[in-house]
């Protein structure tokens, strides 16, 4: 069994309900941001933040793909500029040549600098399991939030490493799509992923949703 606080949306200060489970949670002024998204009445079982270190290790393929590919940008660059720069009059238009290859300098600056990005996008992620709903929190400048119903989880996946562990669902969520030949707009389930990356204790996690799932389907029976 994990450690930590069960909390509930009300008006006043959090409160802790004995004879829960009890997840280990992040401290009171992380886990706020994921109770700012509770309804009225939704209790937070569990919060967390993924793996950062992990996810930046993740990109570490794109990392060592990008180092032959921004060498090589860089370095026809410089021969190309070499190469203009020796008869510049006779050049004309040609002159301007090297810089087609600044785009793919800069790509490669963006995937040099994955791991750093991931690791900066895991500090500022924010999971959280309600009594109803899976929350997803990205605390960017442009605040990002998912909420996926626990009622409409399937087929879920569990893969372990250590303490930590990913766990991943199949959902269904309505969408507006676009009509062929029509301007009109009808809603659809589409199959959408949704995941918890890099968390502590997966399985009791995975065991908490689960309970949940059930608790709803009782409630409804």
């Amino acid at each position: 069994m994990v450690h930590g606080k069960l909390y509930h949306r009300t008006k006043g200060p959090r409160s802790e309900a004995k004879g829960q489970l009890q997840m280990k949670t992040l401290s009171g002024r992380d886990s706020q941001v994921v109770i700012n998204e509770l309804a009225s009445g939704e209790k937070l079982l569990w919060c967390n933040r993924p793996d950062a270190a992990r996810a930046a290790r993740s990109t570490m393929a794109i990392f060592l793909f990008a180092i032959p590919w921004t060498a090589f940008a860089i370095f026809w660059i410089t021969m190309a500029a070499m190469g203009v720069s020796k008869s510049p009059q006779q050049a004309g238009p040609f002159i301007l040549f090297p810089l087609f290859g600044l785009p793919f300098v800069l790509i490669g600056l963006s995937m040099l600098s994955s791991p750093l990005f991931a690791f900066w996008k895991a500090q500022k992620t924010f999971y959280g399991v309600t009594n109803r709903r899976l929350i997803i929190v990205i605390a960017d400048r442009n605040k990002v939030v998912q909420s996926y119903e626990l009622e409409n989880l399937a087929n879920p996946r569990r893969s372990e490493y250590g303490e930590r562990g990913d766990l991943t669902w199949f959902t269904n969520q309505d969408v507006p799509v676009v009509m062929q030949n029509t301007f009109s707009r009808t809603p659809t389930a589409v199959p959408n992923t949704v995941a918890f990356l890099g968390i502590e204790n997966p399985r009791d996690v995975e065991r908490l949703i689960e309970q949940q799932i059930q608790a709803i389907k009782a409630e409804k029976q």
